[in-house]
């Protein structure tokens, strides 16, 4: 790893900081568990809330955070704002597209990219804008590989149209509102057992004795006699 830019300096309230400026990964974590549900890094707010906000990563390479998911993105302005993500009880993957009806009929195929990450032979949705004057579309059937698009009435219009797929994704087609207590509970109890480590050793610090303070020594001419042995004065 070079060095970095000088000038460049570490917050004063930074745990933790790792530099780089190469085409090497900054930070690696491997975990070899074969468990899908094996913690592989999670990061807890400590003191914002209770139960307190966490995020965490798995090995099945799930990401499960309590907050929002968000994008930031500068306006023309120059401000920065958040985008949030749309969350959906069903692992869907979507796709766009427009296309024209001919003679009142269309024959729209998927990407191929895209229906290779999806499972298209279960039923997808698709849902139509057309852009002109129609009597109204369609959708007359649905294969893996495409659909087609018809005008309402029978009719044989041109119009153009836009779409929008729907799909589940390829591997999750049974996954609905997957339950994740038992992921939020450990979470919080690792939490605890953190918060409690850090208590114990906070009181730790505090009955320990300070270190002891050495005593002059004072030369014996210096010191004062006991009461008994004090001279007497003469009367």
């Amino acid at each position: 790893m070079r060095a970095p830019a000088s000038g460049w300096r570490i917050g004063a309230w930074t745990a933790i900081a790792a530099l780089n400026n190469s085409d090497s990964a900054t930070i690696s974590a491997e975990n070899w568990s074969t468990d899908p549900n094996a913690l592989l890094f999670q990061a807890t707010a400590v003191g914002y809330n209770f139960p307190p906000p966490w995020c965490g990563i798995y090995v099945s390479g799930d990401l499960n955070c309590t907050g929002t998911i968000t994008a930031g993105a500068a306006t023309v302005e120059g401000r920065q704002v958040k985008l949030y993500a749309v969350a959906s009880p069903e692992n869907w993957f979507e796709d766009f597209g427009s296309g024209q009806l001919s003679g009142g009929s269309a024959r729209i195929s998927l990407d191929a990219a895209f229906a290779s990450t999806v499972n298209a032979g279960e039923n997808y949705h698709v849902f139509l804008t057309p852009n002109g004057e129609c009597e109204g579309l369609y959708v007359a059937g649905r294969t893996a590989g495409g659909f087609e698009v018809r005008e309402l009435h029978h009719g044989a219009s041109n119009v153009e149209f836009d779409y929008r797929i729907v799909a589940k994704r390829r591997g999750y087609e049974r996954v609905r509102m997957e339950d994740i207590t038992d992921q939020t509970n450990k979470s919080r109890q690792r939490h605890a057992e953190m918060l409690a480590r850090r208590t114990a050793s906070k009181n730790a610090a505090a009955r320990r004795p300070g270190a002891l303070e050495p005593v002059p020594r004072v030369p014996p001419q210096a010191q004062p006699l006991p009461a008994a042995a004090s001279p007497v004065r003469p009367q």
